[in-house]
């Protein structure tokens, strides 16, 4: 990875490395004979065996400075399916995709960091560079400003404070009845908001067509914008099945769509 990425002044640091393997090899030639000629070669092939892990394989952050943004998104890529609830993660990614020409995937990256972390500034900015293209598509993607989880522990909260106030102040209980309802909307809106995130959204990447069946030989219906927003319905080998905005439904290649939730 550092070879292929790193610039090429790190070659440098092999010198020492390459000059001990030919100090050694020149005293294993001249003093053994025979039967450790085997083991000297044993000996080099360990020794070039560990050099690579005396390298340190560059990060995604190193590899998006050096320009290298097709490894940076694969290293971002595989952070954010080793922690997705990370809100940087996915940002990261969004940015290297954006480098890359790939609007739509940095989009689908961005609006999954949005939904993490609602109220990041940065995030926000970041999805005013990929717009969505039509109204119901920018429904769709939309997030409030806090998550589901907020909510829930707030109405849980309330919920608990109400009920407590309830035992401890009989006199005011018009008062506690409020935050009871009140808690009971917040833990709601939650679980409301947790069931719209579940609903799988797919983000079209390049212009493709929406087809009656799930073939490449299936006759189209329609054309697909990048970046619009389809609902992903039931998933086939290689297809998704898709609702428009207009409430079409029909076929895509899962290829051609960046899927967000589910």
């Amino acid at each position: 990875m550092a070879r292929r990425y790193g610039p090429a002044a790190t070659q440098a640091e092999d010198q020492p490395l390459a000059a001990e393997a030919r100090e050694l090899a020149r005293r294993l030639g001249g003093s053994l004979r025979g039967w450790a000629a085997p083991g000297a070669a044993v000996l080099l092939l360990a020794l070039g065996l560990t050099a690579p892990a005396r390298a340190q394989a560059p990060s995604p952050e190193a590899l998006y400075a050096e320009g290298s943004l097709g490894a940076a998104a694969e290293g971002f890529a595989r952070r954010a399916a080793t922690a997705p609830a990370d809100p940087a993660n996915w940002y990261d990614l969004g940015a290297a995709y954006y480098r890359l020409g790939q609007d739509g995937r940095a989009a689908a990256a961005w609006v999954q960091a949005r939904r993490l972390a609602p109220r990041s500034g940065a995030i926000r900015q970041a999805l005013r560079l990929t717009p969505p293209p039509d109204p119901v598509s920018a429904r769709w993607t939309w997030s409030p400003p806090v998550t589901p989880e907020e909510l829930l522990l707030l109405g849980t909260l309330g919920w608990l404070a109400g009920w407590i106030g309830w035992a401890w102040a009989p006199r005011h209980r018009e008062r506690w009845v409020v935050l009871l309802v009140f808690a009971a909307i917040g833990a709601g809106a939650g679980l409301a908001l947790r069931a719209w995130y579940r609903r799988p959204v797919g983000i079209v990447l390049d212009r493709s067509s929406i087809r009656v069946s799930p073939h490449g030989l299936a006759p189209p219906l329609g054309p697909l914008e990048p970046g619009g927003a389809v609902r992903v319905l039931r998933r086939s080998p290689g297809w998704l099945l898709v609702i428009l905005p207009g409430e079409q439904r029909g076929w895509v290649p899962d290829a051609a769509v960046a899927v967000v939730g589910g």
